[in-house]
C-alpha cells in the first residue's frame, strides 16, 4: 500500500508535462537575479570607495593650502580628478560647486560659510554619481532581469 502511495505521488508529479521547463526558467531568473545583486552590488561598493578616496584625497590637499580659498578648491579639484582616473563620468562626481568650505567643531562637526573674522578653517567635498549629474552608475546583469 505504502508503494501504491508512493508511485500514485510520482505519477501526480511526473504527469505535469513541462513543468520543468518552468521550474528551470523560474531557477534561472533567480540565479540571475542573485548574481545581479552580487556583482552590481560590487560594482557599486567599488565606485563608492573611490569616490570616498578621492573626496578624502582633495580634501587633505585643500586643506593645506586654506586659507587661500581659491588655491585650496583648485588644488582640491586637481587631486581628485588624479584620483578619480580617466573615466569620464568619475570625473563628472566632483565639480567646483562640491568642493565646501567653512570650519570645524567638535561639538558641531561641519559647518559651511566662514566666521565673523572671515576665517576658514575646513573643507567638505561631496562625490556623488547620480542621474541628475548625469553620470549614474550603470548595471550589469541587474539591467536585464528589469
Amino acid at each position: 500500500m505504502k508503494t501504491d502511495r508512493k508511485s500514485n505521488a510520482m505519477q501526480a508529479f511526473l504527469g505535469e508535462r513541462g513543468s520543468a521547463s518552468v521550474w528551470a526558467l523560474s531557477l534561472m531568473v533567480s540565479s540571475m537575479v542573485v548574481g545581479g545583486l552580487a556583482i552590481d552590488g560590487s560594482n557599486a561598493w567599488r565606485v563608492r570607495q573611490k569616490l570616498q578616496i578621492a573626496a578624502d584625497a582633495a580634501s587633505l590637499a585643500a586643506a593645506q593650502k586654506l586659507p587661500d580659498v581659491d588655491a585650496a578648491r583648485t588644488m582640491a579639484l586637481d587631486v581628485a580628478q588624479r584620483n578619480l582616473g580617466g573615466d569620464a563620468l568619475d570625473q563628472a562626481a566632483i565639480t567646483a560647486q562640491d568642493v565646501k568650505f567653512g570650519t570645524w567643531s567638535d561639538a558641531k562637526g561641519f559647518t559651511e560659510g566662514a566666521t565673523d573674522d572671515g576665517t576658514v578653517t575646513a573643507v567638505q567635498i561631496d562625490a556623488a554619481r547620480s542621474l541628475r549629474r548625469g553620470n549614474a552608475l550603470g548595471t550589469f546583469l541587474l539591467g536585464l532581469v528589469g
